[in-house]
């Protein structure tokens, strides 16, 4: 065999060494999910994570259901990723790893109580599975509102220490049964003592909200919160852990600063606190926080959010959250107060066309609601009485519904004698309410008489709106 023939084939084992290297690579950065859906109705599964804990963006990945209701998904995947399995109108929480295959099976007339998992994390994901139907699924997870609401203090902190106990004990009576992974039984735990002091600090601003009056805390209350508090990046993937630490960061600015109010303050507050921890995604996550709740407020302008956008971006570790704070920048630019609201015109009950600008010379109070929507509907007799101490004051109360089904508006309308200019831009994404960046409903802005934008995110009627549609009223 001459010299030719033998580098030829040296290169030949070269291309396939380093291809097989690639196909392994591949592999390793995926993860593959698969299932059996039995009396299946709905035909896709999906399955989500997300990628932020601001605006909480999510990656979603969709499956079809063969005629057999079988399914299977190659997700790319890095490294390790709490997510969720979601068929019909139920998310289920899962573990997913790279290279490591999850398979289930379920009947869907009875999914929670049939799910069952396969081959590698099968006992992680049918302990999460079993969680989440023992304390989340069919609205459990929003019992916790009733206890804010009915509980005093001393009530509801008997109730966090037996609904935590309660969590051990499901825990400890699983990995009795099953052999779940030593450091997934430790995350658990530590993830239940989050909840714990989550709730604990959530529970005066809830009581407060849903009483209208401050409760009286006990002396001790807050001394059940951990002497040391882990500012972690191991954490960082858990909603649990994301609130806890933005609730634990304004419990200890107000301890600490109580002469300090600013937006400005709680920044290098936050900034300062985390910065030493070397837990570099925790900061970029809670300085994100702060300053899109900035940008989306309309209680700032962009000069005055300057600043610490430029800081935050500078800081910013993450490519998830750079795209949404550059994102949220250009909004607030487009709606910063005193440029043109976007015009719009659309059709009012009667079928007419009705514009914006034919409400110039007035201020415009612009409501986007729907039939369909409770927080929208409670608002309606607040908004009557707002209207009834504004009758002699040129304002504009306009109505736009996202309602696809023409007839359900009309009939709220009238059902509820909601008064105003109403129109129907039909379904949640259309041009208007992209337009004016809504995302949640209710949403209110204030016009000023000049078509200009006086506020991107107004107060509900049932709070501030009278003294911000005022202010608007009395400007030049």
């Amino acid at each position: 065999m001459d010299k030719s023939h033998t580098i030829f084939r040296k290169f030949c084992l070269i291309m396939m060494m380093s291809l097989f290297s690639v196909f392994a690579l591949v592999a390793q950065n995926t993860v593959n999910i698969s299932g059996d859906i039995k009396q299946y109705k709905a035909t896709q599964v999906n399955i989500y994570y997300y990628t932020e804990f601001v605006r909480y963006s999510k990656k979603t990945f969709n499956a079809q259901l063969n005629e057999k209701g079988k399914f299977s998904i190659d997700i790319p995947l890095k490294q390790k990723q709490p997510a969720f399995f979601k068929y019909g109108r139920i998310n289920v929480p899962i573990l997913l790893e790279p290279n490591k295959p999850v398979r289930l099976s379920a009947n869907a007339n009875d999914l929670l109580a049939t799910l069952k998992f396969f081959g590698k994390n099968s006992a992680e994901n049918q302990f999460l599975a079993t969680y989440h139907q023992a304390f989340m699924a069919n609205g459990k997870q929003y019992k916790i509102y009733d206890y804010f609401k009915n509980m005093n203090p001393e009530q509801f902190l008997t109730y966090l220490k037996t609904h935590h106990q309660a969590q051990i004990n499901l825990l400890k009576k699983y990995q009795a049964q099953q052999n779940l992974n030593e450091a997934f039984v430790q995350y658990q735990t530590r993830m239940f003592e989050v909840q714990r002091w989550k709730n604990l600090l959530i529970y005066s601003e809830e009581k407060a909200f849903s009483t209208k009056g401050k409760p009286m805390l006990p002396k001790d209350y807050y001394s059940q919160l951990p002497q040391v508090f882990s500012w972690t990046d191991e954490w960082v993937k858990s909603t649990d852990y994301q609130y806890l630490v933005s609730l634990y960061l304004k419990h200890k600015f107000r301890q600490e600063n109580p002469e300090k109010t600013s937006t400005r303050d709680y920044y290098n507050f936050v900034k300062k606190t985390i910065e030493s921890k070397k837990a570099p995604q925790l900061l970029s996550h809670q300085l994100a926080k702060i300053v899109c709740r900035g940008l989306m407020s309309g209680d700032f302008s962009l000069a005055q959010l300057q600043v610490m956008y430029d800081d935050c971006l500078a800081l910013n570790r993450l490519p998830a959250l750079e795209k949404l704070l550059k994102t949220q920048y250009q909004v607030a630019k487009q709606l910063d107060k005193g440029q043109a609201a976007p015009a719009f015109t659309l059709k009012n009950i009667e079928g007419k066309q009705v514009s914006l600008s034919d409400f110039k010379g007035k201020v415009v109070f612009l409501d986007f609601w729907a039939s369909w929507c409770p927080p929208c509907m409670r608002e309606v007799p607040h908004a009557k009485k707002l209207q009834e101490k504004l009758k002699a004051q040129p304002v504009v109360f306009l109505y736009i519904s996202v309602d696809q089904n023409a007839k359900m508006w009309k009939r709220a309308v009238e059902k509820k004698q909601i008064q105003g200019v109403h129109l129907n831009a039909p379904g949640v994404k259309n041009s208007v309410t992209q337009a004016y960046n809504i995302r949640a409903f209710p949403h209110y802005i204030i016009i000023d008489k000049e078509g200009k934008i006086w506020h991107r995110n107004a107060s509900r009627p049932s709070r501030e709106a009278y003294q911000q549609i005022v202010a608007a009223l009395e400007s030049e």
